[in-house]
């Protein structure tokens, strides 16, 4: 996918120095869009056309541990692209040894970041909480809802890419010949063992 971006001439990497007064003024334009607390620009992950910023978001990291995904945010010309949501992932990849990584979202993007495998959580950490109802009181916002990544729950199975040895189909001849037939389609030769 970050080569998919390339061949749009977005480049992704982290803020340099030269970049953060246009960080800076990004966030004091987009104010209502997204949070200036906390800043550190070594935690940004920046996506670049040619010399501009078009997007970015960041991970910070607060007491006790806690990591919450901040300021996400894309050019106009940019959005309804999936740069928002390739900028997440990635950040959420680059991660290492993080369990957990909280958002305070706003009501209306909910959906949003459950396909980004974000989910509701009933008992979020104090210091996000008050974090979050800080910031709603500071920009006269409703607050949102607090959402978690779980990384154990997005763990990719590398069973799942390796081939089979051997295909067990849970039926008789109809559904091994169903089950044969999709092999010859794919060009595939595993033998299979059917049961009735």
């Amino acid at each position: 996918e970050q080569l998919e971006w390339k061949k749009r001439d977005i480049v992704f990497g982290k803020a340099r120095k030269d970049e953060h007064k246009r960080i800076l003024a990004l966030h004091k334009k987009y104010y209502k869009e997204i949070n200036d607390e906390d800043i550190d620009f070594a935690q940004y992950l920046i996506a670049r056309h040619g010399k501009d910023i078009v997007g970015f978001c960041r991970i910070v990291k607060h007491a006790g541990d806690h990591k919450e995904l901040k300021s996400l945010w894309v050019l106009e010309k940019f959005r309804g692209e999936k740069l928002g949501q390739f900028l997440v992932r990635k950040l959420l990849s680059l991660q290492k040894k993080t369990k957990k990584v909280y958002i305070a979202a706003k009501t209306g993007l909910i959906e949003y970041y459950s396909d980004l495998g974000f989910r509701p959580i009933d008992n979020p950490p104090p210091v996000i909480v008050e974090k979050h109802e800080r910031a709603a009181r500071k920009k006269k916002m409703p607050t949102g809802v607090v959402m978690v990544y779980i990384f154990a729950e997005h763990k990719e199975d590398a069973s799942l890419r390796s081939r089979p040895d051997l295909l067990l189909i849970d039926g008789g001849k109809g559904q091994r010949t169903v089950a044969l037939e999709a092999l010859k389609e794919q060009n595939l030769a595993i033998p299979i063992l059917a049961l009735a």
